[in-house]
């Protein structure tokens, strides 16, 4: 390769690439026209093995048309070396407009999409974003428990983002999204399960299509309204209903101050992404009103004041913890970095890694599976050495995106907390003090944050299911 040798920036805010402030023998490139070579050459370490996966990972989706560029996979290939004083290195051909993808998505995996670093701190106390989930995945439990496995019954998911919408004179299919807070691609899939369990039909008036319940779907509207109410009177006796009505009132004078809807049920962009508003596509705005980063399917709905006492317990519960990510993420550019990866998985890894097992086992599979497909994994916050599926030698370690995340997690958490005594005052302040209470006594083993597409999978795992018995 000819072309002039440059080392781009990105090599120097990415640890375990080798450098020329670093080493003579340095990662660089060359641009000759259309073609180009990658040199890279990694540290001897931890930081270096984390830096070629992520790498190898780069230019071995490349020939992925629906993620990068369509062009054939870039492989390492000694026989493309350049004349440079580069020993050991791993050299990649390629296109012009691949490298400048590849460069792209370097700094992408590296730390420079978490903002700033921020002070590493302890925990003072449990984050508030912890005592919102036990609150609601008990809830969730709760509910759950009432139910079997038969085609009648509707999840805590189903209930409140979709049924709960339809009213026996119908629902314009359109205006979904916005009656519920689900996004477009999240709408799809699952109207499409409660078609198949012949709860839901569509009828054209005109030209405008409107879903309707079919008996079943009332039944089963029906069922999930009393078992909200039954859940959230069983609370009442067992914990106190001072207490719980305490509780109920605090949730209420905080999330009426919110400026935009948010869901009943803690949801997902989607079915494989567990993210509440599906990324930074439109850029978030300080307001007045303020506007969260979100992607294209998300609805913004402004909220009406007043609204929140008359929502179900479960629906304040859920609305307050989605706020409270959404705050937590708000300066967050990276994605797959949330509040939900670092809660459930990012947090417990450490420097050297951790096995991939023992990953999987502790959190989600859409935050880790080690085939490349995860959340964590496609935006490169997370890299897995390579292996058999059920290989235990098989290593997860983050990448500088990742280790940011990790690290500002208190940080956030008590920001985000410091923040809203500020912005809603003693409302706060009670909030956290009877969700405190409750806490000790609601049940032990309850997730640091809810498993957020687990009822899409429920209605699909349904749906599949009653088209087979109706076939």
């Amino acid at each position: 390769m000819t072309g002039k040798a440059t080392q781009p920036a990105v090599f120097g805010r990415f640890p375990g690439i080798t450098t020329a402030a670093a080493a003579s023998a340095a990662s660089h490139v060359h641009v000759d026209g259309d073609h180009a070579l990658a040199v890279l050459v990694f540290a001897d370490d931890v930081h270096g093995e984390t830096a070629h996966l992520a790498v190898d990972f780069i230019f071995s989706h490349m020939g992925n048309g629906q993620r990068l560029d369509g062009r054939a996979p870039v492989r390492a290939d000694a026989s493309n070396a350049c004349s440079c004083a580069t020993p050991d290195a791993a050299y990649f051909a390629c296109a012009e407009r691949q490298l400048a993808l590849f460069l792209r998505m370097m700094a992408y995996a590296s730390a420079q999409p978490m903002g700033p670093a921020l002070p590493k701190e302890a925990l003072a106390t449990t984050p508030l974003s912890f005592l919102l989930s036990h609150a609601f995945s008990a809830f969730e439990r709760d509910y759950s428990k009432a139910l079997d496995d038969g085609f009648s019954q509707p999840s805590l998911g189903v209930w409140s983002n979709v049924l709960r919408a339809v009213t026996d004179d119908g629902l314009r299919t359109s205006e979904l999204p916005k009656r519920t807070v689900l996004s477009l691609r999240g709408a799809k899939g699952v109207l499409r399960d409660l078609h198949r369990l012949r709860w839901l039909s569509t009828e054209k008036r005109g030209r405008v299509p409107y879903l309707r319940l079919t008996a079943a779907g009332r039944r089963a509207k029906d069922m999930g309204n009393r078992l909200v109410e039954d859940v959230a009177e069983a609370w009442r006796r067992r914990f106190g209903a001072a207490r719980i009505e305490a509780l109920r009132e605090s949730l209420a004078a905080v999330t009426d101050q919110f400026e935009f809807e948010l869901p009943w049920c803690m949801t997902g962009y989607g079915a494989a992404d567990a993210s509440v508003t599906g990324g930074n596509f439109v850029p978030a705005q300080l307001g007045p009103p303020r506007v969260p980063h979100h992607g294209q399917d998300w609805p913004l709905v402004p909220r009406s004041p007043g609204s929140a006492g008359e929502r179900p317990f479960a629906a304040l519960l859920s609305q307050a913890l989605a706020m409270f990510t959404i705050d937590y993420e708000w300066n967050i550019e990276g994605y797959g970095a949330g509040l939900y990866a670092t809660t459930s998985l990012l947090r417990f890894i450490g420097d050297d890694g951790m096995p991939l097992q023992e990953a999987i086992a502790m959190s989600d599979v859409s935050h880790i599976s080690g085939n490349g497909k995860s959340g964590t994994e496609r935006h490169l916050v997370t890299v897995v050495a390579p292996g058999h599926a059920k290989d235990g030698s098989r290593t997860v370690y983050l990448t500088p995106k990742g280790k940011r995340a990790r690290d500002s997690f208190s940080h956030l958490a008590m920001a985000v907390e410091r923040d809203w005594q500020a912005r809603y005052g003693a409302h706060a302040t009670t909030l956290r003090d009877a969700l405190e209470a409750l806490d000790a006594d609601i049940g032990a083993n309850l997730p640091n944050y809810p498993d957020t597409t687990e009822w899409f999978a429920r209605s699909m795992i349904l749906g599949g299911a009653a088209d087979r018995a109706h076939a």
